[in-house]
């Protein structure tokens, strides 16, 4: 493959710091009484970076090969699509020999125990677990972790759900014995998408780029899903029990809404969805569309949903 490295210009540097989960009380209450006034931070990130990070995929060895191939192949098949930064995770730090702006990442530790006001002001995003890896239990788990940073994720400060691993992952990670494709089903990867695109988290890929199926590929590179996470507002659970979830956001311009109801049981729902309950604000529905689907929807086909197990209905409405 021809070398087709970003201009130097063109993508920036993730710094994850790794904080002791052992916050004092005196530590946390000294967060509380800072005045983010008399610490102005000239932020980076004004949307959620998307990119890749070496962990999931290479551990804590990866080489200069394989950096430089994940940077040829991003720049050939997806900065077209907004992603633009690369990850060398754990251990290679060489900050005084840079020259170009950086957005500061935080990894888990303090980032859960903390105030979330402070790390809203100092950082630019900052995970709100901790290794996320390809099992439901941690999947079903991040929409729990989300409630807490309510409020404190949006422009300059972002939430971050961690690594997305799917496609082929672990050639040397930490997680079972070599490399291997994602155990998430296809709806749990629809699902995990959906919520990191209408959660607005920052998109870092943790699968080895170079063997990208074809799946895999529409799911990153779904256009609608990706201007969710880039431009939409109010983004916020508007339901909640056991057995699932639905989110709402809508574009900036407030033409379009965005609902995803997410199945956290083990069989496939056919769901009744009442826009005017959850929506109360809304005006009368005329259209809808299936992201994930391509597929126009008619009020009715709106009103009865069905939506897989440990799946997602991801949806337009006009």
């Amino acid at each position: 493959m021809p070398n087709k490295i970003f201009q130097p210009a063109t993508f920036l540097i993730i710094i994850s710091i790794f904080f002791s989960c052992n916050t004092t009380q005196e530590e946390k209450a000294l967060s509380k009484t800072i005045n983010y006034n008399n610490f102005p931070i000239e932020k980076v990130a004004q949307t959620p970076p998307f990119g890749w990070n070496s962990w999931d995929v290479f551990g804590t060895d990866v080489t200069e090969v394989e950096v430089k191939a994940m940077t040829d192949y991003m720049a050939e098949n997806l900065k077209q699509h907004g992603y633009e930064y690369i990850v060398v995770d754990l251990a290679w730090y060489a900050i005084e020999q840079v020259e170009r702006s950086m957005v500061f990442s935080t990894s888990p530790g303090a980032t859960n125990s903390w105030d979330r006001s402070f790390l809203f002001h100092f950082a630019e995003m900052y995970r709100i677990s901790g290794d996320f890896w390809d099992n439901w239990p941690s999947l079903l788990n991040m929409f729990n972790r989300a409630q807490i940073f309510k409020g404190h994720t949006g422009p300059g400060g972002w939430a971050d759900c961690d690594m997305i691993p799917l496609g082929v992952i672990n050639i040397r990670g930490e997680q079972g014995d070599g490399a291997r494709m994602t155990r998430f089903t296809q709806d749990e990867q629809y699902t995990l998408m959906s919520f990191w695109t209408i959660f607005r988290s920052p998109l870092m890929l943790g699968m080895d780029l170079t063997q990208l199926d074809e799946f895999s590929m529409a799911l990153l590179t779904n256009e609608k899903a990706l201007d969710i996470n880039q431009n939409s507002t109010n983004n916020d659970e508007l339901f909640n029990n056991e057995d699932m979830s639905i989110w709402g956001a809508e574009s900036a311009d407030v033409l379009e809404k965005y609902i995803a109801v997410f199945n956290f049981i083990e069989n496939a729902i056919r769901y009744n969805l009442n826009l005017k309950e959850l929506l109360p604000e809304l005006g009368e529905v005329t259209s809808g569309y299936d992201i994930w689907l391509n597929k126009e929807l008619d009020v009715d086909e709106l009103k009865n949903l069905n939506v897989n197990s440990h799946g997602v209905s991801y949806l337009v409405v006009k």
